[in-house]
């Protein structure tokens, strides 16, 4: 007894097809399709061939070099048979039927993948989704701000109980009642009568440029990964240095808030007291314990930053505010030289440049001579704050941001740009 199987392949033009014979106890079989001028990856098996069905795909070694298609390679057995090679890029599956004793199976290059949307359908549904934003942003004033609605009230609106569903919805209706969900059940920042922080509303072209990030999707791990979109955030630190009259020649990142834009100056300061030893083996460099110094009215990254860096926040040292609850740079000083007599190091002070709590900025240039004095990292966390450097009428303090070591803004603060940047 001889298994015949039928392989047919397309790739865009007329479909076309080779015969495989095997015999039935054992014995090697080989086919080979010419599929010319793609690369193959995966490899593709079934069992019970002689069953209709979809033969699954599954990774496995890509064939190197250019391929000419799917290779067959493999032992039959009786009431078994397995199928395996290479499948083109492009091909998801493998379709078996049986007809008159001869195995039939079907490989496209198309792909028809459940996440798949055509040109016309995503243009149509990306229409529609922009005409329901707009309405929605035209009207956001007439709505209330918020409902207030507790969230129990919220899990049961959105059915959060139930399980994850097994089969997908069509996009435009999924969308579509979504973002219904989201402009009746939210808290409008955006909303002209919203006063409760400083977050703002996102302008539309911010949010059309979120769009064209997510279109080209930029891996901006490394140039070579995302140059342009690399170039782009480097041009975008130096105009924001620019614009709060920081030195342009500087280093920065876009990261995604005011957290995470602290600590990773906090982590800079770090290594630059602790030196390579520091990164190495967690220590400094001359065996001194590392310290850093911040007001009351600092923001709660610092703990955490403390926390994350391993340091510990055993090495904050919390000096006190004035009546105007700027930090009372007397104590900062005495502070300071304790430590330095104690055989501490100190690591960096913080400059609050607006405080979540009442928008007080420390003293800014008297900081940085200190700081210069007792060789410490001078950081402004200027999130909250920080941008209004480029108003005439900002406080003096704001106007000398040049002076630090680091600085940390939120454009989605003070620029209206979508949540997050930082």
């Amino acid at each position: 007894m001889v298994l015949r199987h039928r392989i047919e392949w397309r790739s865009g033009g007329p479909a076309r097809s080779v015969d495989v014979r095997e015999p039935a106890q054992s014995g090697e079989r080989r086919g080979w399709c010419p599929y010319r001028g793609r690369r193959c990856a995966g490899v593709a098996m079934a069992e019970h061939a002689s069953e209709p069905g979809a033969l699954p795909w599954a990774s496995g070694r890509p064939f190197g070099g250019a391929s000419h298609g799917i290779r067959m390679d493999g032992d039959c057995a009786p009431g078994r048979d397995r199928l395996a090679g290479e499948v083109p890029v492009g091909a998801p599956s493998v379709r078996g039927v049986q007809q008159d004793g001869v195995s039939h199976w079907q490989v496209s290059a198309s792909r028809d993948s459940p996440l798949a949307m055509s040109g016309e359908t995503f243009r149509q549904v990306g229409h529609d989704l922009v005409d329901q934003i707009a309405s929605f942003l035209d009207g956001i004033g007439d709505q209330p701000v918020t409902l207030g609605e507790s969230p129990s009230e919220i899990r049961a609106l959105l059915q959060a109980d139930r399980p994850m569903p097994r089969e997908g919805r069509d996009p435009s209706g999924l969308l579509s009642e979504t973002a219904s969900m989201l402009f009746e059940h939210s808290l409008h920042n955006g909303h002209p009568r919203f006063s409760g922080y400083i977050t703002s509303s996102a302008a539309r072209i911010g949010m059309l440029g979120d769009l064209l990030a997510s279109s080209v999707n930029p891996n901006v791990g490394a140039w070579i990964l995302s140059p342009l979109a690399s170039e782009i955030e480097a041009q975008t630190v130096r105009w924001v240095a620019e614009l709060i009259a920081y030195p342009t020649d500087c280093g920065g990142l876009l990261v995604s808030g005011g957290n995470m834009c602290n600590m990773v100056c906090f982590w800079a300061a770090r290594v630059a007291a602790g030196g390579a030893e520091m990164r190495e083996t967690g220590r400094s460099g001359d065996g001194r314990p590392l310290v850093a110094y911040a007001s009351a009215e600092t923001h709660t990254w610092i703990q955490k930053a403390a926390d994350l860096s391993g340091l510990g926040t055993d090495i904050l040292r919390w000096i006190p505010t004035r009546d105007d609850l700027r930090m009372d740079l007397e104590q900062l000083c005495a502070a300071m030289d304790e430590d330095i007599a104690a055989g501490c190091r100190p690591m960096m002070v913080v400059e609050t440049g607006g405080s979540v709590g009442t928008g007080a900025v420390d003293e800014l240039e008297k900081m940085a001579a200190i700081c210069a004095e007792r060789d410490s990292w001078f950081h402004v966390d200027g999130a909250y704050g920080g941008l209004a450097a480029m108003l005439a009428d900002a406080p003096e303090d704001l106007h000398h941001l040049d002076l630090a070591d680091s600085v940390a803004v939120d454009p989605h603060k003070w620029l209206y740009v979508p949540m997050e940047a930082g």
